[in-house]
């Protein structure tokens, strides 16, 4: 999945002051990112659930061995934190698909997958002791793991821990009122099987949903810190408003040109072990008019690229010109050893 088009004039000098600096997920991104990270918790639950069962139900007839693996699992605590690893694991990759652009670090991955199995085994142990609906209050530790990741690129916002369990208290609160509302209609929820499904997946799937809305909209919230600060965007953007150039043929022809337009001008080694990504926007006649930084390597190392040096902008066109002006939009890779890489966005 790729980042959200928005761009920063390379015409223009990069503003230190920018207010636009200041957000996780910069104003004009936030619409797109709350969409698709939302989508992306979805689908990566829906992922995870349809996955496990399929390896739960082929495991012994492709493993004859794998059975006595197989009954050891099943004990209730060993299953909760299978299935939460299992489920935090595929989320949390789904989630930085999206997230990657803001927060690059795989460790997201990782926190997700051992907050959600941590989490799903505690509210298992609570629930022994305590009334349901305090259990869930141990989808704290979701909250609490991931925000070890994303400290290290936001100013504050401790209050993150306890998104995950707004949700959990939510689903708490629907179940109760389906199996009232089931009893009320004659269906026991104790042997119908499409109670037991309604039951299950009606409040699961509102609590996926509720739980990507609401880490969306945090992330969106979240402040930068100062030494991890995006090039900022403006609006509108160019790369976001100009009408799109769609003809294969021409946009080969485009991403050929800008590939031995860079070339030629790539004189200066990049000392970094990371590629450099930038999303680029050529017109009908091939002139780089605007570019951005889409990883922070990208930013941190703008000065050892061409790309600033390359782009054709009139300063003394008025910005509308721009926006109508039709774009064609490349991703352009600085790889560390040297290669250099052009494709459509």
């Amino acid at each position: 999945m790729m980042p959200p088009p928005t761009d920063s004039s390379s015409a223009r000098p990069f503003s230190k002051d920018s207010q636009w600096r200041q957000f996780l997920v910069p104003a004009a991104e936030q619409v797109w990112f709350v969409t698709f990270f939302t989508l992306a918790t979805i689908v990566g639950w829906l992922v995870a659930g349809i996955l496990y069962e399929v390896i739960q139900r082929n495991l012994e007839s492709v493993l004859p061995e794998a059975l006595p693996l197989q009954q050891i699992l099943a004990q209730p605590g060993l299953n909760q934190l299978t299935i939460g690893l299992w489920t935090g694991a595929i989320v949390g990759f789904t989630q930085w698909l999206i997230l990657r652009a803001y927060i690059p670090s795989l460790m997201w991955v990782v926190a997700t997958c051992v907050g959600w199995g941590l989490a799903s085994v505690v509210a298992m142990g609570w629930a022994h002791w305590v009334p349901p609906l305090l259990a869930t209050a141990a989808f704290v530790w979701l909250g609490a793991i991931q925000w070890f990741v994303i400290r290290q690129y936001v100013r504050q916002g401790g209050w993150w821990v306890f998104i995950p369990i707004l949700p959990s208290v939510l689903v708490f609160g629907l179940f109760q009122i389906l199996v009232g509302g089931l009893r009320t209609i004659g269906i026991d929820v104790a042997t119908s099987p499409t109670g037991q499904v309604i039951l299950f997946l009606v409040p699961e799937i509102i609590r996926i949903l509720v739980l990507g809305l609401l880490q969306a909209a945090g992330l969106c919230a979240f402040r930068r810190r100062s030494n991890t600060d995006v090039i900022p965007t403006r609006q509108p953007s160019p790369l976001v408003a100009a009408p799109k150039i769609t003809d294969a043929q021409q946009v080969h022809r485009l991403s050929q040109i800008l590939y031995d337009t860079i070339d030629r001008h790539w004189q200066q080694e990049v000392s970094c072990d990371q590629e450099l990504i930038y999303l680029v926007g050529l017109t009908e006649q091939a002139d780089i008019v605007t570019y951005r930084p889409v990883n922070q390597a990208a930013i941190d190392y703008d000065g050892a690229i061409p790309l600033s040096d390359l782009v054709e902008h009139d300063r003394h066109l008025p910005e509308q010109h721009l926006l109508d002006t039709p774009l064609a939009r490349f991703r352009v890779v600085f790889a560390p050893t040297g290669v250099l890489k052009v494709s459509p966005w």
